[in-house]
């Protein structure tokens, strides 16, 4: 069995790091995935986000969010943590595929301003076995806002609806934490706060999600 545990949105938060410890502790899940929004802007914050992950004792794998400026694939590239963008990763019983990026508009989310060159490149990864790392849920699954609007990612939803993963690991609405079946595809919003503490996902090599 390959257990993952997954989180979104840490926002550089101290809090957000204690949850992650604690359940690292409590659980030993093989590898953390980090769905986006690690940080902020400012220099300080990126570096001391990646080092704190980096020394986690289990293997980290991450794309951007919102949050997250360019060059912290740079930042993440120079430690040990393991970037998922535009990369398939095999590790244990796990097929990881991710994705990097948001544009937070009002009611909806886009991946990057080029997103049909982007998405062409992503598709050839995508396939039902894969496990798929995005920061914006697709849209039209745990995006609502308000209790009203939708704002997740629509050509992540076309993606999901065509290549049908086996699972999306994402974040960013913060107010939607949960699972949610898109088609054969498992939705998890995994962001930290408002009670949840994250997801464990086991392969098994079929899925067990449970909402922490």
């Amino acid at each position: 069995m390959t257990r993952l545990y997954a989180v979104a949105d840490i926002h550089a938060d101290h809090k957000a790091f204690e949850t992650i410890g604690a359940v690292i502790r409590e659980n030993k899940p093989d590898a953390l995935i980090v769905a986006g929004d690690m940080a902020g802007r400012a220099p300080w914050g990126k570096k001391s986000v990646i080092g704190r992950l980096a020394a986690l004792p289990i293997p980290v794998f991450a794309v951007r969010g919102n949050s997250d400026s360019k060059d912290m694939e740079r930042i993440i590239n120079r430690s040990s943590i393991k970037s998922l963008h535009l990369s398939s990763i095999k590790f244990g019983k796990a097929n990881l595929v991710g994705v990097s990026g948001t544009l937070a508009l009002p009611f909806a989310s886009r991946i990057a301003l080029r997103q049909k060159e982007l998405f062409s490149a992503l598709e050839n990864m995508v396939g039902p076995d894969t496990i798929l790392v995005a920061h914006p849920p697709p849209r039209g699954c745990r995006d609502g806002v308000l209790g009203r609007f939708k704002a997740g990612c629509s050509a992540l939803a076309k993606l999901v609806e065509k290549r049908k993963p086996l699972l999306v690991l994402c974040g960013h609405i913060h107010e939607n934490t949960g699972t949610a079946f898109m088609g054969k595809t498992l939705v998890v919003n995994c962001a930290l706060g408002r009670g949840c503490k994250g997801a464990l996902v086991d392969v098994d090599p079929g899925l067990t999600v449970r909402m922490l």
